[in-house]
């Protein structure tokens, strides 16, 4: 995984602060942070993180992925995916590891792949962590 780097050699962080909000296709090989509002796709070398109070509606494939608003779609991670206790989720998604912290909410398809193997389990989930 290649990351972007500024000009004094630190990692290139894209954001989507709050209030604002942005449709269509979105492609980076940096660490992507939204706080506003996102519609359309998003394809990441590297992580995508959605903050509390966030809305993203579509379809994601990155490395990593960290939920911590709102979600809505298809989601394919090479890595980890992460729910934070802010979390509403609602799609199908693809994942090598998935976390689920204390109050998030999963509502949807997960499809958990072991990098090592040639085969997907398949996981029915309709969860919400109190």
């Amino acid at each position: 995984m290649r990351v972007n780097q500024n000009r004094n050699n630190h990692p290139t962080i894209n954001r989507i602060d709050a209030g604002t909000h942005l449709e269509g296709h979105l492609k980076t090989n940096s660490p992507l942070v939204i706080s506003g509002s996102f519609h359309g796709t998003i394809s990441s070398e590297s992580s995508v993180e959605t903050t509390k109070g966030s809305i993203v509606l579509g379809e994601i494939k990155a490395e990593r992925l960290i939920i911590n608003g709102q979600w809505q779609g298809k989601a394919q991670i090479q890595g980890e995916t992460l729910l934070e206790s802010h979390a509403l989720a609602d799609g199908e998604l693809i994942t090598n590891k998935l976390s689920i912290r204390q109050g998030a909410q999963f509502n949807g398809l997960c499809q958990m792949q072991d990098p090592t193997a040639t085969h997907i389990k398949q996981i029915s989930l309709k969860q919400q962590l109190a």
